[in-house]
């Protein structure tokens, strides 16, 4: 399960895997020994008091680079997947994943052009839009919420966020996507309340037959709207299309920073 909290039950059966990006931070659940405690991992920096809370009590994996804050999203992603991998649950090829993340950064750097660059393709597609990142599936829509979150921290962007079928429950804004995706007028005016401001993205993650069918249901609502789907590119499974899709909006949300100038000068 996530939560933000360890819930109370949690006991010596269970594993807890915790991350956070701030030494400061309040570690509530790793500070306070107690018999029977679960075992836990906490990918945290290495000073302060998270660390000093998982003293003798967690398993602490410090980062072994220092990335600004946003950016730690994969030395988690890596450690719990290690973790889950050790124990049975999932079987994922963690060196697979950081091969095919080498290769999303070559294919995303400054000297490619807009055309062949991913990341400077999708901060061109968002920008004077405001995107709505609708996952097809739930693992989708997790990234989508990490996108949204370095599109705002360092583009100043805001986004919507939601799993499609919770994006069908709202019917004004699912309207104006629809007519902003429709393309039933060539001469509408871009900047028209209606729905030019918006930009639908249908991200997918998993395969299979139940996802088919909701990528295939919402391509038929939103026919103009971008479906970014790593599956296509790249081969490996879930996790690597999750974390070279979080890297794209990462990467993505950096260009948009630099046009803009909210980064590599004053932000104020």
């Amino acid at each position: 399960m996530v939560a933000d909290e360890v819930p109370p039950w949690v006991g010596a059966l269970d594993v807890v895997l915790a991350h956070t990006e701030d030494p400061g931070d309040r570690c509530s659940r790793v500070d306070r020994p107690r018999p029977g405690a679960a075992r836990t991992l906490v990918t945290a920096p290495d000073s302060g008091p998270v660390a000093a809370a998982a003293a003798g009590r967690a398993v602490l994996l410090p980062p072994r680079l220092d990335v600004p804050p946003g950016f730690s999203f994969h030395r988690a992603l890596a450690a719990w997947l290690t973790v889950l991998g050790s124990l049975g649950l999932l079987k994922v090829d963690v060196e697979l994943i950081a091969d095919e993340l080498d290769r999303e950064a070559e294919r995303d750097h400054p000297v490619h052009e807009s055309f062949v660059n991913p990341a400077k393709s999708l901060a061109l597609r968002v920008a004077d839009r405001t995107p709505l990142l609708w996952g097809l599936d739930e693992v989708a829509t997790s990234i989508g919420a990490h996108g949204a979150g370095v599109l705002a921290a360092f583009a100043g962007v805001a986004s919507d966020v939601a799993g499609y079928p919770q994006a069908l429950t709202r019917p004004v804004l699912h309207r104006r996507a629809v007519r902003g995706t429709s393309g039933a007028d060539l001469f509408a005016d871009p900047d028209d309340e209606t729905g030019g401001l918006v930009r639908v993205l249908l991200l997918a993650v998993r395969q299979g037959p139940a996802a088919d069918a909701v990528r295939h249901a919402a391509e038929d609502a939103l026919p103009g709207a971008d479906v970014l789907e790593p599956a296509v590119e790249v081969a490996g499974g879930d996790a690597v299309s999750a974390a070279l899709l979080a890297l794209r909006f990462e990467l993505a949300a950096l260009y948009l920073g630099l046009a803009a100038g909210t980064l590599g000068g004053n932000p104020y």
